[in-house]
């Protein structure tokens, strides 16, 4: 095996499907009354249950409904053949342009039953899906819509500003969908040449009777509608600002590929019910979660509030949650400070000693040890899901020691979106997995970090390799080679078949003396030993002798404020200097974090809770500069950024 490549195998072998419908209806063949979703409904919360029978069911009628009432072109064409440099860049099959659905059916909410049906739907014929991120708001929201010529919206409950919004201004759309609530009376809005465009709006309950009733006179026109593996099947937009956020193209092949190649090296442990937590509009949850759940017969359950996260847990018996590490990270928290509130923080500490001394030597009483700390979090949990980012090794060693089944997985959106996973059983603590099922695995522009580990950027050749980013040929062909192959843009290496991140390339810090840091690193140095800490961020500024030194920006935890009222202010400050200068000493010193700014407000975000770097250090910055402030010149201390315009 060449050192720096890696070929994926197959450790469990799974069926392959070519498309999302075929592989579902071949699981309802199989699990048909067995429960697929679980969700609460009405005043009183009640269970609701939806068997795989119920949900192609449901997909059927809310289908064949609506491509009636929106009079849906289902019709194929192609995508614009654009080229950059004189290249088509785009990863197209067999070298033809890109085949499509004529129009673009776009959902955005919350989690929710009624979500993935309309979802699902879209990619089962009606046409190419546009998942957008629920927390945008409603100007970032049309934009998007704008630019994927969004002809239906379904929208969520607390989402119907922004379905107005993109209803009175976006000229491609002419239905809307209420995934919650009643039908409402037909708008109208003046096109600049004095026509009259109307935009129906429906609901999602009268689509499914009104499905239910066309389906039942006999129609199978939605049922038989053709899919094109290789066509376009979704566009994802990426995080960023309208302009900016990138349009990943995933075809029903690559979504597919990226679920068996996936699950041929994730031999998960007996799971019945998973909690669905993070935001549908992700591919991680899309992808990762729900579809390749399916496979498996698992039920997915949706969330019933956030504030009811630990009871939903209990009540539902929750064997595996798929989450970012930066919530498991928060989990350990929270639960080593309820740990050290009881005075119980010797003891536990010892019995992590003893449980690790007694599993060297063949025994493990990990189930007994832990019980009361396990019931704290869920006595039915299992398995923690981590994706989205690299786990911090000593997080995932501190779920091991409590006897949780703890996977990592690693990918990007461009990837649909897996490109490694494991656990402790294939890989060793700290790697992010073995590369998926048949998936090519290299590196490319080798350099040595700071500490002397050669790393380079991972390559990776898929058939879950997307298409391209939509009608954006020049970012395209940044990161698209030829064959199937994606620029993944993370720094890492290699140790055996296990797979390691080093950081993003693009965060990647490099001194005046040529050595490269990463941030990652200390920031988990910093999140480690600062407990009051939410979040942080590390960023550089460049000194007036060239030299640069680090800034950290702190994200305090409000509840710890609350509860510690003599540490405000300036005795805050000065205990987040003494903790930092900690850290400092077991770092060499060109790791060393010379200034810091902390705050309650939260940093600037994505959905999966990764930093906006650039967003956030934008802001900081501002705020100083408003009061005439250097970084490098600036006191240590509380910084306000209320008010500071954070559409960087």
């Amino acid at each position: 095996m060449k050192k720096n490549y890696l070929k994926g195998e197959v450790l469990v072998d799974f069926r392959r499907f070519t498309d999302v419908r075929e592989l579902l209806r071949y699981y309802v063949a199989e699990y048909r009354e067995r429960t697929i979703y679980m969700y609460k409904e009405g005043e009183d919360r009640h269970d609701v249950c939806k068997s795989y029978i119920d949900f192609e069911a449901d997909i059927n009628a809310f289908g064949e409904a609506l491509m009636r009432r929106a009079e849906i072109d289902t019709s194929f064409t192609e995508e614009p053949e654009l080229k950059f440099n004189g290249k088509n860049p785009y990863n197209s099959h067999e070298g033809k342009p890109i085949g499509r659905r004529r129009e673009a059916l776009a959902v955005i909410g919350e989690n929710s039953y009624p979500w993935v049906v309309a979802y699902a739907s879209y990619l089962f014929g009606l046409g190419v899906a546009v998942p957008l991120d629920r927390d945008l708001e409603p100007r970032e929201a049309l934009g998007l819509a704008q630019r994927a010529e969004v002809s239906v919206l379904a929208y969520g409950a607390n989402k119907s500003k922004i379905a107005m919004e993109i209803a009175a201004n976006c000229p491609s759309l002419r239905c809307l969908v209420a995934l919650e609530g009643e039908a409402g009376e037909c708008l109208k809005f003046n096109n600049p040449d004095g026509s009259v465009r109307e935009v129906q709006q429906l609901s999602y309950q009268d689509l499914i009777a009104e499905g239910e009733a066309i389906i039942e006179a006999g129609s199978t026109e939605f049922y038989s509608l053709e899919i094109r593996p290789h066509d376009l099947a979704a566009i994802f937009f990426t995080s960023g600002t309208t302009s900016s956020a990138k349009g990943v193209m995933l075809s029903n092949f690559n979504i597919t590929t990226d679920i068996w190649a996936g699950q041929c090296v994730i031999d998960l442990q007996p799971v019945k019910r998973a909690l669905s937590v993070l935001p549908l509009h992700h591919t991680f949850e899309n992808i990762v979660v729900q579809m390749a759940l399916w496979q498996r017969g698992v039920t997915i359950c949706f969330n019933d509030r956030l504030r009811y996260l630990a009871k939903n847990m209990l009540e539902w018996e929750i064997d595996i949650i798929f989450m970012v590490p930066l919530i498991l990270e928060s989990i350990q928290k929270k639960l080593l400070t309820a740990v050290e509130k009881k005075g119980k923080t010797k003891l536990f500490k010892f019995l992590l000693k003893l449980s690790k001394f007694l599993r060297k030597i063949g025994i493990d009483k990990r189930d007994k040890l832990f019980k009361q700390i396990r019931a704290g979090i869920s006595p039915h949990l299992k398995v923690f899901f981590l994706g989205g980012a690299a786990l911090d090794p000593a997080v995932q060693e501190f779920f091991l020691d409590l006897g949780y089944d703890v996977w990592n997985a690693w990918g990007l959106t461009e990837a649909a979106p897996g490109i490694a996973a494991g656990n402790i059983e294939t890989v060793p603590i700290g790697s992010v997995g073995r590369v998926k099922a048949d998936d090519e695995l290299w590196l490319e522009d080798l350099r040595e970090t700071a500490d002397g580990q050669e790393i380079g950027e991972l390559i990776v050749r898929s058939d879950s390799v997307m298409l391209g980013y939509y009608r954006d040929p020049e970012r395209t062909a940044e990161v698209l080679l030829a064959d199937r192959t994606l620029r993944t843009g993370d720094l890492g290496y290699f140790e055996g078949k296990a797979v390691f991140l080093s950081g993003r390339e693009k965060s990647m810090i490099v001194l005046g003396n040529g050595k490269n840091i990463f941030p990652e690193e200390i920031e988990r140095q910093l999140d480690e030993e600062i407990s009051e800490l939410s979040a942080v961020m590390i960023w550089p500024e460049t000194n007036h002798r060239g030299q640069v030194e680090l800034a950290a920006r702190l994200q305090i935890d409000p509840e710890y404020l609350a509860q510690e009222s003599s540490l405000k202010g300036e005795a805050l400050t000065a205990k987040l200097a003494e903790q930092i200068q900690k850290v400092n000493h077991l770092m060499p010193a060109y790791k060393a974090v010379k200034h810091f700014f902390w705050s309650e407000e939260p940093l600037l975000m994505t959905t999966t809770r990764k930093v906006k770097r650039q967003a956030e250090t934008a802001r900081v910055r501002e705020a100083l500069a408003s009061r005439e402030l250097d970084p490098l010149k600036a006191e240590n201390g509380q910084i306000s950024l209320e008010g500071v315009d954070d559409d960087k």
